[in-house]
């Protein structure tokens, strides 16, 4: 699925109740927007397939039905971290970091669950 802005892709996701309105309202607005800009500049790529396939098939963020996807793995990984670091802006940034660099991988139900 494909939206126009990332403001756009947030607010259609916590409206329909993917994600987690409570966890962005920790955070200034133009962090958040600034932390998925981040993310997705870092030129993250799965180092393998099967990566690439558990994400998509495991992890991502799909429609109600499961018939199309929300997220990129820079998105998953971004409101893990948004998540995690429970407001604080600099903690947020580096649990983002270690992530995409995947010197830090949180368990299975952190990391599928939080949304």
């Amino acid at each position: 699925m494909t939206f126009a802005s990332q403001h756009e892709r947030l607010e259609t996701l916590v409206r329909e109740g993917y994600y987690d309105d409570a966890v962005l309202a920790r955070y200034d607005r133009a962090f958040v927007f600034r932390l998925f800009e981040h993310a997705h500049a870092s030129g993250f790529r799965f180092q393998t397939f099967l990566g690439a396939w558990k994400f998509y098939t495991s992890y991502t963020l799909k429609t109600f039905d499961g018939k199309r996807y929300l997220e990129h793995f820079e998105d998953r990984v971004t409101m893990v971290a948004l998540t995690l670091a429970q407001g604080d802006e600099t903690l947020a940034t580096q649990l983002t970091d270690e992530m995409l660099s995947g010197r830090f991988q949180p368990a299975t139900p952190t990391f599928f669950k939080l949304r």
